[in-house]
């Protein structure tokens, strides 16, 4: 139950961002352009990146925070996050905006953006499971 209400919050989210500002909700642009220029025009920016630090937390006063374990070195969380900015730089944008605003938006640079994301995670994820 909680996966629909977070993807009716999600789309709630990204119809208001497009309707009262035309902008599309990709995360890693959003943090981009706070990061650039903090001062100029980011207000909204500013209070969407807030609203994701405090959502957990605000979660978490009324259900328990879902566990996981990190099976993994750090070394290997730097470089698998640093690979995943890249990935976003040279894609002009993240899952976020392509995968869930822009398919929507039938856009076909985020159609062809998500096919060679999900290939990519794919391979990925069997090649680290046959390797390891």
């Amino acid at each position: 139950m909680e996966f629909i209400l977070g993807a009716i919050g999600i789309g709630i989210g990204i119809l208001t961002l497009i309707f009262f500002n035309g902008r599309i909700l990709g995360i890693s642009g959003i943090i981009r352009g706070f990061l650039q220029s903090p001062f100029q025009e980011n207000g909204w920016r500013f209070f969407l990146i807030i609203g994701l630090v405090i959502s957990p937390i605000l979660y978490s006063l009324s259900s328990p925070l879902p566990t996981f374990e990190i099976i993994t070195s750090p070394a290997i969380l730097v470089i698998a996050g640093f690979l995943v900015g890249v990935g976003a730089s040279l894609s002009n944008g993240c899952t976020s905006g392509h995968s869930v605003c822009g398919v929507s938006r039938l856009s076909p640079r985020s159609i062809v953006a998500t096919l060679i994301m999900m290939a990519t995670a794919f391979m990925t994820f069997n090649l680290i499971k046959f390797l390891f």
